[in-house]
């Protein structure tokens, strides 16, 4: 598990090396998946590793791609949990 934190600047080595390592990429943030920190996470590691340096496809977990509420119960509904990070790590190990 890498903490990134920022777009910019980005640790793209670090990264870089676990997938080297690993094969496999899971970026998980609570902006909604379209168009997100994590969508630009992923376009540049793919830029950097190429295609072939993935075991599986990377997977973005985020927010439904929905405005966020404010209402806490709702807020649940939208942003990404504990079973959708599981649920990630199944598909890139399948």
């Amino acid at each position: 598990m890498i903490d990134v934190r920022t777009l910019k600047p980005l640790d793209a080595q670090t990264i870089v090396q676990s997938i080297a390592k690993t094969g496999r990429l899971i970026v998980v943030n609570e902006a909604p998946v379209t168009g997100g920190f994590a969508s630009e996470v992923v376009a540049r590691m793919i830029e950097a590793v190429g295609i072939d340096g993935f075991r599986a496809t990377p997977v973005r977990v985020g927010a439904k791609d929905t405005p966020i509420p404010y209402a806490t119960g709702l807020e649940r509904e939208v942003l990404p949990g504990v079973d959708d990070v599981v649920e990630a790590v199944a598909a890139v190990m399948r």
